[in-house]
């Protein structure tokens, strides 16, 4: 037994040796995922079996057609050389399904820009179009910046900058049959102002218009756009552009 003491020690200082070795090998291993989720928590990969939403539906890789629960509908008749452009859609509030959408145009192909409206009154699946521009004051060929919203008994308003040869000057028409024709325009500004970018936002029984013209400028009617307000500055800066706006409870005005 003495004879063999040196080599048991011998086996069991190398047995220890391995089973320190292998203590080092998994406990690397077991800190290493550790250390990257650490690093890249923003990385976790989601669940291969999250659920979709029930409205999701793919393009088969074939290209054949999907049935979709919102089809993308055509509103405008453009063709290669028609352009349509800065799109704005305005929703009756007290009917979704009825939708006005204004837009600069080419269609008429007199090589002048015009504004359209396109109306639907089915929840977009079939349009209407027609022309807001009624009164070519000044000799004001060209129009262009639409927008739109609706009186509180759903008459629509569509204002627009008027120009060329003279100076941009902002027009408002009203339609009493929901966009389809037009009955009245009026000047909401006057003719020497030079003003842009026109945004309407409408609160009761008045209407607001907003304009650039170095600054921002305001004005108001409270007659179906018969008569406008004084203009009067917004933001006395021409640093500021028009952009969104909403009135809440017939006075307070808020700026996007």
């Amino acid at each position: 037994m003495a004879k063999n003491r040196p080599l048991l020690l011998a086996a069991l200082a190398g047995l220890l040796g391995l089973v320190t070795a292998l203590a080092f090998v998994v406990g690397r291993g077991s800190q290493a995922p550790a250390a990257a989720n650490a690093n890249n928590a923003g990385l976790t990969v989601p669940s291969a079996n999250m659920p979709l939403n029930p409205n999701w539906k793919a393009q088969p890789a074939t290209g054949a057609s999907v049935s979709l629960p919102w089809a993308n509908i055509k509103v405008n008749n453009d063709g290669s050389s028609e352009a349509q452009n800065e799109p704005f859609v305005a929703v009756n509030p007290n009917n979704p399904n009825h939708i006005v959408v204004g837009a600069n145009s080419w269609q008429v192909g007199n090589g002048h820009f015009e504004v359209f409206a396109y109306v639907s009154f089915d929840g977009g699946r079939t349009w209407a179009s027609s022309q807001p521009y009624i009164d070519r004051n000044a000799g004001r060929i060209n129009a262009a910046d639409p927008t739109v919203a609706f009186g509180p008994n759903g008459d629509v308003y569509f204002a627009f900058v008027a120009l060329t040869p003279a100076q941009g000057a902002v027009a408002v028409s009203r339609s009493v049959n929901g966009g389809l024709t037009w009955s009245s325009q009026t000047w909401a500004t006057s003719f020497a102002s030079g003003a842009d970018k026109p945004s309407m936002a409408a609160a009761g029984s008045k209407l607001y218009l907003f304009y650039q013209s170095g600054a921002l400028y305001s004005t108001v009617s409270s007659n179906g756009a018969a008569s406008w307000s004084a203009a009067g500055p917004v933001r006395p800066t021409s640093k500021n552009r028009v952009g969104g706006w909403s009135v809440k409870s017939g006075s307070t005005v808020f700026s996007a």
